[in-house]
């Protein structure tokens, strides 16, 4: 009941400070709009947009803020620790081809489990001729 009382709040305040700029833009349109006075034919839709925008989004942070949290405990960690596997790919910009030598054909001896690896890929670059 908060978040909609407090959206509702919102929607009213933020229509009535639409409402006193639409009374102060109302006198100087010839400045604001040209000669004509005249506004494109989508510009009525904005006030109300911004009202409903801004009180969808009180609703969702007071929402947000009076949910109870949820306590997310990290995996553990393998025994042993984990292994990082860094892979680099080292493209030269003057070859004509960049071919990596991958040994993931090969299987490593004592591998240890997929679990436990976390892996990182970089490609440097070196673009001095």
């Amino acid at each position: 009941m908060i978040p909609e009382l407090t959206a509702l709040t919102a929607l009213l305040l933020t229509a009535l400070a639409e409402w006193m700029h639409a009374r102060r833009v109302r006198r100087v349109t010839s400045l604001a709009f040209g000669p004509e006075g005249k506004p494109r034919e989508w510009v009525w839709l904005a006030p109300f947009a911004r009202a409903l925008a801004v009180a969808a989004l009180v609703w969702g942070l007071v929402t947000l803020f009076l949910l109870d949290p949820k306590v997310l405990r990290p995996k553990k960690s393998p025994e042993g620790g984990y292994r990082h596997l860094v892979i680099v790919l080292d493209v030269c910009p003057r070859c004509n081809s960049a071919t990596p030598v991958l040994a993931a054909n090969r299987p490593a001896p004592n591998a240890p489990p997929k679990s436990s690896c976390r892996y990182s890929a970089a490609s440097p670059s070196n673009n001095a001729a």
